[in-house]
């Protein structure tokens, strides 16, 4: 990727926004790279995220994407395909599973590490005499007067929400040497599943189990006909389709998640 092809997308972390970056994105501009910000909301993971998704929206061509502190969550939690690379400042990495408050109090504070709690509200601030001892400690007084002045409080529930799988780590799975021989060897041996057909279909003849299907109504790999096939077999069988395509477990999770459920023994 060429420093002009690229964008960089900067994520701001706790009590700040994205003028934090006004440094950063003077000297990126300066060097002819495209740089912007992300004015995240820090009123719950999701929403943080999804502030990140409306910027990378209306973003052309590959992305960096630069996290501070609480945003190496948000930036790992992104799906987004333009996103090439992670940059972490200081930026935590939770886990799939973990929240970032566990990551935060894995290990024993430093002793300058201001002691945090929400308020009535749910929000927490940093003490202004943080900013000097523990945010900004190379910052001027001018400037540390001005950081506390300014800050923006964070949710609690930002920091107490499991993480979940963002496509980062898919992608350095995928990206691993050898994998794509794996995935074509894969793709290159499903054929031999036509053979084992009869015999599952013999199964389904004899044993008659209770049986759902969940198809995408618009697949264009395994088509719609298939899914009703299986009645031939078990009269019985239950047959859903959504209104998507063949990668219906990403695009409607909580449609399959309802008909598992629904169908689910009695």
């Amino acid at each position: 990727m060429a420093g002009s092809d690229v964008n960089i997308v900067l994520v701001h972390g706790a009590w700040a926004d994205g003028s934090s970056w006004s440094k950063t994105v003077t000297g990126l501009l300066s060097n002819g790279i495209n740089a912007v910000t992300v004015p995240v909301p820090l009123t719950t993971l999701a929403d943080d995220v999804a502030a990140l998704d409306r910027t990378l929206e209306r973003v052309e061509g590959p992305v960096v994407l630069v996290g501070h502190a609480y945003a190496g969550a948000v930036i790992a939690a992104t799906r987004d395909p333009k996103v090439k690379a992670l940059v972490y400042i200081a930026a935590l990495a939770p886990a799939e599973g973990e929240t970032v408050a566990d990551v935060f109090y894995r290990s024993e504070p430093h002793p300058k590490a201001p002691k945090l709690a929400p308020d009535k509200h749910g929000l927490i601030w940093l003490p202004h005499d943080a900013f000097a001892a523990a945010f900004a400690q190379n910052a001027s007084a001018e400037e540390q007067a001005v950081l506390a002045a300014v800050q923006r409080p964070i949710s609690a529930a930002c920091i107490s929400v499991r993480i979940g799988r963002g496509i980062a780590l898919d992608n350095f799975y995928l990206a691993r040497p050898g994998a794509d021989e794996v995935q074509l060897d894969l793709f290159g041996d499903y054929k031999s599943n036509v053979a084992l057909y009869p015999a599952f279909q013999d199964y389904l003849r004899k044993h008659k189990p209770r049986f759902l299907a969940v198809w995408g109504k618009n697949d264009p790999f395994f088509l719609p006909p298939g899914a009703e096939a299986f009645k031939r077999d078990i009269p019985g069988a239950e047959v859903r389709f959504f209104d998507t395509g063949h990668f219906a477990l990403e695009t409607h999770a909580q449609e399959i998640a309802g008909a598992i459920g629904e169908f689910l023994p009695r």
